[in-house]
Parts: C-alpha cells; structure tokens; sequence
C-alpha cells in the first residue's frame, strides 16, 4: 500500500465553518454508505448527497470494489435511511462539494446519520481544510470509540484493507502531496507519514500555510 496521500479534486470534501442552509426530502436511492440520492418538493430533478465527514468503503470506483465491507456500509445506511425515508440536509454555505453533489449532515427521525455511520464502524473519519471544527471533534470521537472497539470496518475480518480515501488512491496509481495533521497533538507530517496518525485523527491540509494557520506544526 502506498502511504503517500492522493486526494483527487473531484473527490475533495470541503465545508466552510459557517453551516447554514438546510434542504428537505426523501430518500429515492442509496449508492453507497456515504452517498445518497433525493427528491426534493418541486424540484424536478433529483439530488445527489455526500455525507460529510464520512468516508465508507468503494461499492464501485472506476470498476473497483472493496467488496463485502462495501456493501455492508451500503446496506447499514440503507437500513438508517430506508427508500421514501424524509431527511434534512444541513448544509455548508457553499452547499456542493465539486461533483455537484450536497456536501451535507443529514438527518433523519432526529438522529445525525453522519454520526451513526461513524459510531458504527463502518465509516472512517474523512475531512479536509476548510471545516467545521464543532463537528469534527465530536466525529473524530466517535470515530475513535469504534476504532477502539474494532467496529465494522476496523474489525478484524476488515482492518488489514485500506481505508477507502487510501483504497482509491492506490487504484490511480498516484502520489500526492496533502500534509496530515493529528487533531489530538496538532502535529503536521509529510503524506508518507500518515500511518503515524490514527484514522480517527486524521484532517487533511493542501499547503503548510493553511495548517499553521490552524495552529499545527512539524
């Protein structure tokens, strides 16, 4: 596996720190254990979802998979968000992430789906600078809860397969340069280094300027 860190632009998720907008509907489809399609009221077009701050195994990329732990995260949001199911978006000011789709929180009955995912194992922590800070401390914490426990994707019939973001990088055959920083010490380290920091820990930065401006350091 290689450890230098490619993230490629169409799959950058980028939130603002100011969440403001919300957007409602139902549930027409689920790809995926990160992404969903709704039905807007009066939209005539359907809307696709990117949860953020979660990043679950590939069900297909560019006609890949990762297999059994794909469909369960799959099939585990199916079972939060089952199909007619009414959800509410709650959305960065920016809204889209850059393939068009709502970059969201969503939830569903009163329950933060996000989170669900994470606290399940079968999502890993996922974000990249600009962020929400509230909210990745409280998902980098669940994040670590099913680490610790081995849930789902950390468990033992899985922990040994990249993680999803590692999964796709491979597949392209690429090497890039986005520095990690540890949420828990506000280290900074190179992309080779990334197995240094727990997934649950990770954020990613694109420059070193960014990531001092956040307070981490070599």
């Amino acid at each position: 596996m290689k450890t230098l860190l490619l993230l490629s632009a169409a799959l950058l998720l980028i939130l603002p720190d100011s969440w403001a907008a919300r957007v409602s509907g139902t549930v027409t489809s689920i790809h995926d254990g990160d992404t969903l399609t709704i039905q807007e009221p009066g939209q005539p077009r359907r809307s696709r979802v990117r949860l953020f701050g979660v990043d679950t195994p590939e069900v297909d990329f560019m006609g890949v998979t990762q297999g059994e732990s794909a469909i369960l995260a799959r099939d585990y949001l199916r079972s939060l968000l089952p199909m007619g199911a009414e959800v509410e978006l709650e959305l960065s000011t920016q809204g889209q992430d850059r393939n068009g789709r709502y970059l969201a929180i969503v939830h569903c009955r009163g329950v933060d789906i996000n989170a669900e995912m994470l606290k399940s194992g079968w999502a890993s922590f996922y974000v990249i600078f600009p962020y929400d800070k509230d909210h990745i401390r409280a998902y980098s914490e669940l994040s670590r809860e099913a680490f610790e426990a081995r849930r789902g994707i950390f468990s033992a019939p899985y922990a040994r397969d990249p993680l999803p973001y590692v999964f796709r990088q491979d597949h392209r055959a690429f090497e890039g340069s986005y520095l990690i920083g540890d949420l828990r010490t506000r280290r900074l380290y190179n992309g080779n280094k990334m197995e240094e920091v727990p997934p649950y820990a990770r954020v990613f930065f694109s420059n070193i300027a960014i990531a001092r401006r956040q307070g981490f350091r070599f």
